[in-house]
């Protein structure tokens, strides 16, 4: 499973990276005419884990409720969505550009066996990563 999105802004400590850096690898730029094929192939992810909370921008303005999507090779929060129509995200990995490109920006069904692996993937760095959760397995002395 590979991740995109999770920004520092939002994350606080669990996955992200800063808003400027998204990926560490080949990226592409979002081509104008594309823009909105690749937000409408974002919103058509499944969700595999959802909170019922909803994140602001810097400004205190709302600009998603908390969700993680896949398409069974990639997992973003539903937020990337706000990042990127805003042009503060302009660029992707070229793998995952090249895969929305392959379905023709229409995100794949995801058989249910990747549903379920990407929801363990994504909580297994929710719980390692976060400060709360990090020591969960520990035993007091």
């Amino acid at each position: 499973m590979k991740t995109i999105g999770f920004l520092k802004e939002q994350e606080a400590d669990i996955l992200g990276d800063s808003i400027s850096y998204v990926y560490d690898g080949d990226v592409a730029p979002i081509v104008e005419s594309d823009l909105a094929k690749v937000v409408a192939y974002l919103h058509r992810g499944t969700i595999i884990f959802a909170m019922t909370l909803s994140l602001q921008d810097s400004m205190g303005n709302v600009i998603a409720p908390y969700e993680v999507l896949t398409d069974g090779e990639w997992l973003w929060p539903r937020y990337l969505i706000h990042y990127i129509k805003k042009g503060q995200t302009k660029d992707i990995p070229a793998e995952f550009y090249d895969r929305m490109k392959a379905f023709n920006y229409v995100a794949p069904e995801v058989p249910l066996e990747k549903e379920i692996s990407a929801k363990k993937y994504f909580e297994a760095i929710l719980l390692d990563n976060h400060p709360k959760y990090k020591n969960r397995n520990k035993k007091s002395t």
